[in-house]
């Protein structure tokens, strides 16, 4: 009987290690810092945590999305490589006609997560505001040219800068994560995050998402 435990636990945490990121994960909104775009918006840094970790700095992609602080939602983390089969569960698919196939998408994260690196050595405003000005227009044209949506010659020089391909090809994609709302849908559903993970992708969400998973294992064996 215990070596058949022990198999049924080895095939459990397998599928549990290859499929972590399917589990939903409770994120909330703890802070927001002082940064603010030219409209007055609250920009880049945020800070969320998943399932009661300590603070993680984010950068919002999402401009028609709100949340406040103190928010908490249902969500999922997903790595780099988990678009492959999840690019449809993300912000960024449909967010503008183009963004509808698997190529797309991965592209416009790369852009985002090359944006989220230049805000690690620009964490001021106006240089802050302006990459996330314009990140949140890589998945909502309706702020390029918008001044009264905090756009300036600032955002639109980090805009075109992001769509170089020699700049975000040279992102290492294994560096971030995407924190996306399981509400997709509604017009009340909360934002994205781009979280910058300097462990090996993934590792975050293993360690948060399998210690519940290992206490209910033990319980369940014991």
């Amino acid at each position: 009987m215990a070596k058949v435990n022990k198999a049924l636990l080895a095939i459990l945490l397998g599928t549990l290690l290859l499929g972590a990121s399917a589990f939903a994960d409770t994120i909330t909104l703890v802070g927001i810092g002082n940064n603010k775009d030219s409209a007055g918006v609250s920009t880049v840094p945020y800070f969320i945590t998943v399932n009661g970790s300590d603070p993680i700095t984010a950068m919002c992609d999402d401009f028609s999305h709100e949340v406040t602080v103190g928010e908490s939602w249902q969500g999922r983390v997903f790595t780099y490589a988990d678009l492959t089969a999840n690019f449809a569960s993300t912000r960024a698919f449909g967010a503008t006609p183009s963004l509808t196939t698997l190529p797309a998408v991965q592209t416009v994260y790369q852009q985002l997560f090359w944006l989220f690196s230049q805000f690690q050595a620009n964490q001021n405003d106006p240089t802050a505001s302006d990459i996330n000005v314009a990140a949140w227009a890589l998945l909502d044209q309706a702020l390029v040219n918008n001044t009264s949506l905090g756009w300036d010659a600032g955002a639109a020089s980090w805009y075109a800068a992001a769509q170089v391909a020699t700049n975000y090809s040279s992102v290492n994609t294994d560096l971030f994560e995407i924190v996306t709302p399981s509400d997709l849908a509604s017009s009340t559903s909360p934002q994205e995050y781009i979280i910058y993970t300097p462990e090996p992708a993934g590792l975050f969400l293993l360690g948060s998402g399998l210690i519940g998973m290992g206490s209910f294992i033990r319980r369940k064996i014991a």
